[in-house]
């Protein structure tokens, strides 16, 4: 089984290492990618617009700060389990 849009081969060495960091470290916010990345705030915003484009994260708001969204991987739920429905027969 292939997940859909998981061809990371294809995307921007940036997006793949912000991807990257997501996926390993849960949710972020556009300064902790920045600082984990050390890319500018150009590279950062290009790399989740193309990640957001191709439907590999989520953004959504911070609950303890409504002015700051966070990213997040759209592979993992909120239990921290496998969201299985991105997984189709390839």
């Amino acid at each position: 089984m292939k997940p859909p849009n998981m061809e990371t081969t294809t995307l921007p060495r940036s997006s793949r290492r912000v991807l990257e960091i997501i996926s390993t470290r849960g949710e972020m916010s556009h300064k902790d990618l920045m600082e984990k990345t050390r890319y500018s705030s150009h590279t950062v915003r290009n790399a989740l617009k193309i990640l957001k484009d191709q439907q590999l994260i989520i953004k959504k708001l911070n609950s303890r700060d409504l002015r700051q969204i966070i990213y997040l991987d759209r592979s993992v739920r909120d239990d921290g389990s496998l969201d299985n429905d991105r997984w189709r027969p390839g």
